[in-house]
């Protein structure tokens, strides 16, 4: 099991991570980072989160990377392995996929690198009767490292088929400017693709080193801001799940320390909220 302290989320990141309140489902929560600032810890608290109460939420993650099989039994988490297929030069065997129900047998992993065995794989899992969070994380990998590119248009539609069936879905995407260069294909289809993303996302957390370089004692800044998702209207809408009163737009710095313990605290304050 994870350490407590290892997931134990920062006050003030809690609002924009909790699951999104039932007025409000198919919501889609967008995470950003550059090369060096890993938001594994960020997405790591947002699992945890939606897995904090004993009820019968069922949370799936599907991820572009590794599996968190140790923070809860495989009964309230799926995993997905989006990866092997991409770089694997024989295709792993075939396998039926489980209903939501299966607690003990592992998924298999993708047999090809394409959007619809992701999308394939992913809707089985997902069950509108339940207050599901599916986790895509590392989902630019996919369009990028096939040929041709995965146009951007058609990772969005997938998002948008995929939202519909959970109650809310979590993106990790790059956002180094490197791979956003408008005069390459690749370069452009990436920034449409974040764009595109965004325009979906109630929130969009942005995760980045320091502008000065790195430093012992902060790790790097972490910027929420509202996203093109963000219903106005809704009447109680800064409020999340459990009647607990929503975040604002803002920025802090953040330490994730040697036993995955995170602490964040605007500029000016001193390192001390954990």
């Amino acid at each position: 099991m994870v350490p407590r302290s290892s997931a134990h989320t920062p006050a003030p990141l809690r609002p924009y991570l909790l699951l999104a309140p039932p007025s409000q489902p198919h919501s889609l929560n967008l995470v950003t980072s550059i090369l060096g600032t890993s938001p594994s810890w960020l997405v790591l608290r947002a699992i945890a989160e939606a897995l904090a109460k004993d009820d019968e939420r069922h949370a799936a993650e599907v991820v572009l990377g590794i599996p968190l099989s140790t923070i809860t039994p495989p009964s309230r988490l799926q995993f997905v392995d989006g990866v092997t297929a991409l770089f694997s030069s024989t295709s792993p065997p075939a396998a039926p996929l489980p209903s939501p129900s299966s607690e003990t047998q592992p998924l298999p992993p993708l047999r090809t690198a394409t959007l619809a065995a992701l999308r394939a794989a992913i809707l089985p899992l997902l069950s509108p009767t339940k207050r599901t969070l599916l986790v895509l994380d590392g989902l630019d990998l996919l369009p990028a490292c096939t040929s041709p590119a995965i146009p951007a248009h058609e990772v969005s539609a997938l998002l948008v088929a995929l939202r519909s069936r959970a109650h809310a879905t979590l993106v990790t995407l790059s956002a180094d400017s490197a791979l956003s260069v408008p005069d390459t294909p690749l370069g452009a289809n990436h920034a449409a693709i974040v764009a595109l993303a965004a325009h979906q996302a109630r929130w969009v957390l942005q995760v980045r080193g320091l502008d000065t370089g790195g430093a012992r004692d902060v790790g790097g800044v972490i910027r929420v801001g509202r996203g093109g998702g963000w219903d106005w209207g809704e009447m109680g809408g800064e409020d999340g799940e459990d009647g607990e009163e929503g975040g604002d737009d803002g920025e802090w710095l953040f330490h994730v320390g040697g036993d995955g313990g995170v602490k964040v605290w605007r500029r000016g304050e001193g390192s001390g909220s954990g």
